[in-house]
């Protein structure tokens, strides 16, 4: 699932133009997917398994979700 889906209608834009996370949620997961795929930005309409994401990473991206975060 690409962040778009989450809140923006991907016909509104083409598949070339990047769109920086605006919500909080889209910032959020845009941060987890680009740690664990190593990149240094992801757009809104970035396809996690498109951006060499696999089954490994995604459960990464689970433990993610799950694991609380220490300040």
């Amino acid at each position: 699932m690409a962040l778009s889906q989450l809140s923006v209608n991907r016909e509104q834009l083409s598949d070339e133009a990047f769109v920086a996370p605006r919500t909080s949620e889209e910032k959020l997961l845009a941060g987890i997917w680009a740690d664990v795929l190593g990149l240094e930005n992801v757009s809104i309409f970035d396809d996690f398994f498109e951006l060499g994401g696999h089954s490994l990473l995604a459960t990464l991206l689970g433990i993610s979700f799950t694991m609380p975060t220490v300040t």
